[in-house]
């Protein structure tokens, strides 16, 4: 029997989120160092997808929500029947708790 794989979909809120970390990553540090941390990025998305449950329970986000830091930012993500949904994701600065996931 196959491990079960599940289907990230990532909210426009995510989506913006990480635009932006991206677009700051490669301003301040440019392109290479861009690349560098999008697929640090990348690789928690996969390991998200293989394992849901790897991220820390944050029930005061919301119900159900986890969150997996990654390098100076975290995702915060719901796990579902069938799918991962990518809420947000945010820079270790902000307050966690008043994070609006939708």
């Amino acid at each position: 029997m196959g491990k079960v794989v599940f289907n990230v979909v990532i909210t426009p809120s995510a989506q913006h989120d990480l635009d932006r970390i991206l677009d700051y990553t490669q301003q301040e540090w440019g392109l290479r160092q861009m690349k560098v941390y999008g697929a640090k990025l990348a690789a928690a998305l996969k390991q998200i997808q293989h394992q849901p449950y790897s991220g820390v329970a944050v029930s005061e986000v919301g119900i159900g929500m986890r969150r997996l830091v990654v390098g100076s930012h975290a995702v915060f993500y719901r796990p579902q029947e069938k799918s991962i949904i990518i809420y947000r994701f945010a820079h270790q600065s902000v307050n966690w708790e008043r994070l609006y996931v939708g």
